[in-house]
């Protein structure tokens, strides 16, 4: 969901557990100039407003170089409209891939605490195959 700490998660869980990370914006969902590849959730959108406050006082680049700006929160196509009018599809389209036999495994988070727990878990097991290892 939009502003709800996918990057940051994935910098994690990369770094975690090896794997290659994957950025939701500069990978899946935005190219330059705004322009999308081809609900709602308090939690996520208080995330969103900070983080795009930050990103448009600071200047600092998005994805792809884009940079956010003031004025662009009060534009129709607003990163904040853009979390209201997306919500129902991203969900939709989340459970589609976690569900899809097809596809790589998939984990879904329902609070903002489950990602640091099962990223605990992560470690945890890594330091167990460690030890077993080192026996």
């Amino acid at each position: 969901m939009t502003g709800s700490g996918k990057s940051s998660a994935a910098t994690a869980y990369a770094q975690a557990t090896g794997l290659a990370e994957f950025s939701a914006d500069d990978d899946i969902g935005w190219l330059r100039g705004w322009t999308i590849r081809a609900g709602f959730r308090w939690l996520s959108l208080a995330r969103l407003v900070r983080r795009s406050l930050r990103r448009a006082l600071t200047r600092e680049p998005v994805c792809n170089d884009n940079r956010e700006t003031l004025a662009r929160f009060f534009v129709q196509d607003s990163i904040i409209g853009w979390h209201f009018r997306s919500f129902t599809r991203k969900r939709q389209v989340m459970r589609s891939l976690h569900s899809d036999p097809a596809m790589p495994p998939a984990v879904l988070f329902r609070h903002p605490r489950q990602p640091d727990a099962w990223l605990a878990e992560l470690s945890a097991m890594g330091a167990e195959s460690g030890r077993a290892k080192s026996l």
